[in-house]
């Protein structure tokens, strides 16, 4: 990742700024998170105290079975870190852009722009002998973008030296865009 950052005072009364970054992600096996029934973490916890780990090591039994935990919801976790497999890339890039300009003492004026654009891909599978989700295969490309626009006038005027105003006038147009392409399907069979 880097990020690149410009500022200038391009005349007394008026600045500018722009800053933009790009990050970039590969990671393979990502933990399932959150309630999720394939969370590692979650499944330990909230196994019963006496489990025997050894047992769940060896996590297929004598009939070709995932051996669970005594949870009907939880996977195995030695299942979920052996035979699950997925893999995301994530490409994001965001900036700013904005110009301030001082029109009097008591009077400034700010215009901003920004946008952040993120695509990420994602590939995963679980094998036809999983738990609760048999067979699943998913092939995606989520991309998302946010763009704001934005302005501010600030006004703060001294009307004596017991008395001031102060007033801020401004607006945002903010758009977003979403798309996922790609497919998602059961009944396969893995190696």
């Amino acid at each position: 990742s880097f990020t690149v950052r410009v500022s200038s005072q391009l005349t007394p009364k008026l600045s500018a700024d722009a800053k933009i970054s790009y990050v970039n992600q590969k990671v393979e096996n990502r933990p399932s998170m959150s309630g999720w029934g394939d969370n590692v973490m979650l499944n330990l916890v909230s196994m019963p105290r006496n489990t025997e780990m050894d047992e769940l090591s060896s996590y297929y039994d004598a009939d070709g079975n995932v051996r669970r935990p005594v949870s009907t919801y939880g996977n195995n976790p030695y299942y979920t870190v052996n035979e699950m497999y997925n893999e995301d890339s994530r490409n994001r890039v965001y900036g700013v852009t904005s110009l301030n300009y001082n029109v009097t003492d008591w009077m400034k004026v700010m215009l901003r722009g920004g946008t952040d654009y993120t695509v990420q891909k994602i590939f995963s599978y679980t094998k036809e002998d999983h738990p609760f989700n048999g067979s699943v295969l998913n092939d995606l490309t989520y991309t998302s973008q946010e763009s704001n626009f934005d302005f501010l006038v600030s006004m703060n005027k001294d009307l004596s030296s017991d008395f001031s105003i102060g007033v801020n006038l401004g607006g945002n147009l903010r758009k977003n865009k979403n798309t996922t392409a790609g497919y998602q399907g059961s009944g396969y069979s893995f190696p």
